[in-house]
C-alpha cells in the first residue's frame, strides 16, 4: 500500500513540475495557431514587368505574328475556292432539278408555254433574256438563296463591288431583283449550249474568262458573248482565266452537275471537247 502511495505522489509531482506552455511561442506569427492570421511580411510582394521583360514579350508576339500571318493569309484563297465549288454544285442541282420537270431542257431553250423563257415576255428577241441574272432568277425556287450566285473570291475586275443578295424580291436591302443587285450580285457565266444530250457541256463557271466576240448570234436567239472553239477552230491561247477571282485557276460546272477546278490549259481543253463542228461557244456574262 505504501508503495502504491509513493508511486501516485511521484506521478503527481512529475505532472506539476512540467512547465506551462510559454506564450512566447505564439508571439511569433509563424507559430500562430490560426493560419489565417499571418503577418503581411510573410506574403512575398509581386513585382511588375521590367521594361526589358516587356520588350522581350512584345518582340516574341511580333515574331509569332510574322510567322503565322502568311499561313493564315494563304488559307483564304483556298477557302474561297471551296466556297465557289459548293456554290456551283448548288447551281448544278438547281438547273438539273428544274430541267427534270421540263423535258430535260434548260429555261432559255423552251417556250413559256412549256415553262421556259425562250419567248419571254414579247418574243424571242426580248432583251431581258440576255441578262444572266434573269436566267438565274428563273430557277430561284430550286436555288433557294441568291447568295450562292456570289463567289467570295470575286473581288477584282468588276465594274463595282460584288453585292450579295439575300432574297428574291425587289427590296433595296438585299433584293436580287432590285436594280442595285441583279448582275452586280452574280459571279458566274451561263453556257447557252448546255444540254443533257451532252453531259460535259458547260453550264456555268467563274466569270473571269476573256471572249472573242460580243453580241454574237446564237441558236437560242439570245445576243451573247462568244468564244471560238471546236474541231477545225483552235481555242486561242489568249483564252484563259484572268487574275480576277481565283488567280490563274477557275471552276467549271458541267451540265451533269460535275464541278472541275482547272487552270487555263484545262479551260481551253474543256472548250475544245465541248464544241460541236467548230461552232463557237455562246455565254451570258454578268458584265
Amino acid at each position: 500500500m505504501k508503495d502504491e502511495n509513493r508511486a501516485f505522489e511521484s506521478s503527481v509531482k512529475t505532472k506539476v513540475s512540467r512547465a506551462p506552455l510559454s506564450r512566447s511561442r505564439f508571439a511569433d506569427p509563424s507559430h500562430s495557431p490560426n493560419p489565417m492570421k499571418t503577418s503581411q511580411h510573410s506574403i512575398p510582394s509581386r513585382q511588375a514587368f521590367t521594361r526589358l521583360e516587356l520588350i522581350v514579350v512584345l518582340c516574341t508576339l511580333a515574331l509569332l505574328t510574322a510567322v503565322a500571318w502568311p499561313v493564315l493569309a494563304s488559307n483564304k484563297p483556298r477557302a474561297d475556292r471551296i466556297a465557289c465549288v459548293n456554290n456551283l454544285r448548288q447551281i448544278g442541282k438547281a438547273f438539273n432539278s428544274w430541267a427534270s420537270d421540263h423535258g430535260d431542257w434548260n429555261p432559255w431553250l423552251i417556250s413559256t408555254s412549256a415553262g421556259g423563257n425562250q419567248d419571254y415576255p414579247n418574243g424571242a428577241g426580248s432583251l431581258i433574256r440576255v441578262e444572266v441574272w434573269f436566267q438565274f432568277s428563273w430557277v430561284s425556287n430550286e436555288l433557294g438563296s441568291p447568295k450562292v450566285l456570289a463567289d467570295p473570291g470575286d473581288t477584282n475586275g468588276r465594274p463595282g463591288p460584288l453585292q450579295v443578295a439575300t432574297s428574291w424580291d425587289e427590296y433595296p436591302s438585299g433584293g436580287f431583283l432590285n436594280g442595285a443587285y441583279g448582275n452586280n450580285a452574280v459571279s458566274y457565266f451561263i453556257g447557252l449550249h448546255a444540254v443533257f444530250a451532252r453531259p460535259q457541256s458547260l453550264l456555268c463557271g467563274d466569270r473571269n474568262v476573256p471572249i472573242t466576240a460580243k453580241n454574237a448570234l446564237c441558236v437560242t436567239t439570245i445576243p451573247c458573248d462568244a468564244i471560238s472553239a471546236g474541231p477545225g477552230t483552235v481555242v486561242p491561247l489568249s483564252i484563259g482565266w484572268t487574275n480576277a477571282v481565283h488567280g490563274e485557276n477557275g471552276n467549271l460546272l458541267s451540265n451533269d452537275g460535275q464541278v472541275r477546278q482547272v487552270g487555263s490549259a484545262g479551260l481551253r481543253k474543256a472548250l475544245d471537247s465541248d464544241a460541236t463542228d467548230g461552232a463557237p461557244h455562246h455565254f451570258l456574262f454578268p458584265f
